[in-house]
């Protein structure tokens, strides 16, 4: 038979302070977290252990939250392929230029006809991107 646990566990102590406190989910650095759990445990020391649990617990509110996760430059990139790495260079609107004639190209692949008012409402975002930028 398993053996009763004293108290709350590691990982629910910290779910506990991070859903108390979210803008502590947001940030990057942990010291808030620590300073809390050296307040709650006074004369103990943070183990290797007790920092896991809090990254642990962070990382799982994180994506249960459904935000962090990666950087959308990441994703663009994963999602682009390695050999279109180019895309991810330049000015911005330059960036969506591309991303917009790769949309365009995908649509007319896909279904020329039936995707009609979408191609043509690339083709309108496309150009006044390209007048924004000051392109010919």
């Amino acid at each position: 038979m398993a053996r009763k646990r004293k108290g709350e566990s590691k990982n629910a102590y910290f779910r506990r302070l991070f859903e108390s406190h979210p803008d502590w989910l947001r940030s990057k650095s942990n010291d808030a977290v620590v300073a809390q759990w050296l307040a709650d445990h006074p004369g103990k020391e943070m183990t290797r252990q007790d920092k896991q649990s809090m990254a642990n617990a962070k990382s799982f509110l994180r994506r249960r939250k459904g935000g962090g996760g990666r950087g959308r430059r990441k994703i663009l990139a994963q999602a682009l392929g390695a050999n279109n790495a180019a895309y991810l260079k330049g000015s911005d609107l330059e960036q969506l230029e591309l991303l917009i004639d790769e949309s365009l190209a995908l649509a007319r692949r896909l279904d020329p006809h039936g995707l009609d008012v979408t191609i043509r409402s690339l083709r309108r975002a496309r150009n006044e991107v390209v007048w924004k930028s000051g392109q010919p």
